[in-house]
């Protein structure tokens, strides 16, 4: 079942960033055709590097995964090129998106920590999450369910800030899986059953579709099989309705599980073969193979030996050429079963041993990859730990240089207002002497007009003295006269 729960989170987070793909809704038959005359025709370089995106995606949805990867990185260089860093983040991403389904997530995480980096430096919250979502789809398909809770959880807070409902589905549903994984069944189905109507609300189809798959899985774990069997008819419904391959493949092999659990070996098979004939159509190797597995244990179920070996052996050849652990330990003990029932010991042994050998190589890869994933988180954390102290020294710098300006903007503005305030001074008081002055000029004035006044009435009188009073002589004459009388 880990098959189906890797399929939920691998394809919702492809659901999530297949934006890039919808830019161009009226494509011919053949969209990588369009979109190579588009990016021929393409005004600005932005435009031909978002063209370059689409034709990588198109390439990688159909497992074309080296053509994906050329375009991707011709997309990057010219993004790099006009410093087009929305762009360059988006090639980080379809690169790991593209090593991820391909199980090179070393390779993918490189990338998706170079692309988180690069949109947290910029600020841009929306491709974060996605970063976030990435990443923790890759730690849960390695087992370290601590570091995917994480990430889906930075997903999930991101989505509230920008009251994106499509996303907080998505993380609910990635959240849940992890619960899943870890058997936590009771806030597994809080997490679906709040990723559900979140879909609901949003009229998301394929969403729904991907929740009752999930719902399902619980109900199976907990033996409620029929409950089970109606989440994945009504999944079914919606994958066929939709057109969704891959949906109604991880449908019909839910459904096979459940009719083999169930003993009902017709329906099994039924529903094992419709799954695997539609992985044959996508060339889904990874879907191949859990089919194979699945039809060669229903088939030593059912005493049919050479079918059993016949599709165990499809799936052992698929493992090693993918090099899928998981897969060649599943067939391995598959085979095991098969050389039990028709009495062969030494290979039972034989297989049983290498089931272990690759059981251990698990745990050792796991081990490695854990140590792996701890090293790079902690250089990358270490990167931002030093981002964050240059930043915080810059910010130091800027404070005390705008701490600076402030005391010389101060320091200047007091100096004109203390000149102003002289300036003003000086200018009353002038005023104030020079109305002073004017007073005493008037004052003066009618002072001198009375002194003129005044010296001209003396001068007045002394004429009407010298007018009416006789002279001295007259007198002295006068008297002389009276005298000689």
């Amino acid at each position: 079942m880990k098959k189906i729960l890797l399929y939920v989170s691998v394809v919702y987070f492809a659901v999530f960033v297949k934006g890039f793909a919808r830019q161009n809704a009226a494509l011919l038959n053949d969209p990588k055709i369009e979109l190579r005359k588009l990016i021929k025709e393409a005004k600005d370089d932005s435009d031909r590097v978002n063209s370059l995106h689409n034709l990588s995606w198109e390439y990688t949805r159909h497992n074309g995964f080296d053509s994906g990867i050329i375009y991707c990185k011709e997309a990057m260089a010219l993004a790099q090129k006009i410093n087009y860093l929305r762009g360059v983040a988006a090639s980080y991403q379809n690169l790991g998106l593209i090593e991820s389904r391909q199980g090179n997530f070393s390779e993918a995480l490189k990338y998706y920590f170079l692309g988180l980096k690069l949109v947290l430096e910029i600020k841009k919250k929306n491709p974060a999450v996605k970063f976030y979502l990435g990443i923790g789809n890759i730690y849960m398909q390695q087992g370290n369910y601590p570091e995917a809770q994480k990430n889906f959880i930075n997903a999930l807070k991101i989505c509230d800030e920008l009251n994106d409902s499509k996303g907080k589905g998505i993380c609910y549903n990635n959240i849940g899986n992890v619960q899943l994984q870890q058997r936590n069944y009771s806030e597994a189905i809080k997490s679906y059953d709040t990723s559900l109507k979140i879909k609901q609300a949003n009229n998301d189809e394929e969403g729904i579709a991907g929740s009752y798959i999930n719902i399902g899985e619980i109900l199976r774990r907990q033996g409620k099989s029929s409950e089970a069997l109606k989440k994945y008819n009504s999944a079914l419904a919606i994958f066929k309705k939709i057109g969704n391959p891959n949906g109604i493949a991880t449908a019909y092999g839910s459904i096979g599980i459940i009719y083999d659990e169930l003993n009902n070996n017709a329906e099994a098979l039924k529903n094992y073969m419709a799954s695997l004939e539609i992985r044959k159509e996508i060339n889904d190797k990874n879907g191949i193979i859990n089919c194979c597995s699945n039809l060669g244990t229903l088939f030593v179920g059912m005493h049919q030996f050479e079918k059993a070996k016949e599709y165990l052996n499809i799936s052992l050849k698929l493992s090693k050429e993918t090099e899928s652990y998981d897969d060649l330990q599943a067939t391995y003990i598959g085979m095991a079963m098969l050389d039990s029932a028709m009495g062969n010991p030494e290979k039972e042994l034989e297989h049983y041993k290498l089931y272990i050998a690759y059981n251990d190589s698990l745990n050792n890869e796991a081990n490695t990859k854990k140590t792996m994933q701890q090293q790079m988180q902690y250089e990358f954390d270490k990167k931002e730990s030093t981002t964050k102290i240059e930043q915080d020294k810059k910010n130091v710098l800027n404070e005390k240089e705008k701490q600076k300006q402030q005391v010389i903007l101060y320091s200047v503005s007091s100096g004109l207002l203390l000149v102003l305030f002289l300036v003003g001074f000086i200018l009353r008081a002038y005023r104030q002497k020079r109305r002073a002055n004017i007073e005493i000029t008037k004052q003066k004035s009618i002072i001198e007009e009375k002194q003129r006044e005044i010296l001209d009435s003396i001068h007045y009188a002394k004429r009407i003295q010298k007018v009416l009073l006789p002279s001295e002589k007259y007198i002295d004459r006068n008297l002389n006269k009276l005298n000689k009388e």
